[in-house]
């Protein structure tokens, strides 16, 4: 049976991939922060202020964009194992209800409406014709 789970190697060569792009992703981000202390201190915090803005709007955008891969590849592996796996899937479902015990009843409780007492007819309605329509 084809089964619809990753196994090992794939979890850990997506895992790798990703920790390879955040490592370069905060090598850049202090590159940018250590050109911006030396020139903070050298030139003054003007000149530090033109590499500090960047780095910190790369370092955003590269966490968004990470986020953002991680969620579309997910979905696109999913769909992908779904459209190969064929007929012979290993597919096992598991209902929330089938997990819960049934109900606890305590027999001090007594019933709250009687099965007998909703079928009678209301006293106040009469019926006044042959085709069955109620009447006051």
């Amino acid at each position: 049976m084809t089964s619809l789970r990753m196994n090992t190697k794939d979890v850990l060569a997506t895992g790798f991939s990703f920790l390879i792009v955040i490592a370069i992703l905060h090598v850049i981000i202090g590159i940018l922060l250590y050109i911006g202390i030396w020139l903070f201190t050298t030139y003054g915090w003007e000149w530090g202020l033109l590499f500090w803005i960047p780095a910190i709007f790369i370092l955003i955008a590269g966490y968004i964009g990470i986020w953002s891969k991680l969620l579309t590849d997910s979905i696109a592996l999913g769909i992908y194992k779904g459209n190969n796996a064929g007929d012979n899937v290993d597919l096992e479902i598991k209902l929330p209800w089938e997990k819960m015990s049934p109900p606890v009843v305590d027999s001090e409780i007594p019933p709250m409406i009687e099965i007998s007492s909703m079928q009678q007819t209301p006293t106040n309605l009469r019926q006044s014709s042959e085709d069955s329509q109620w009447k006051l």
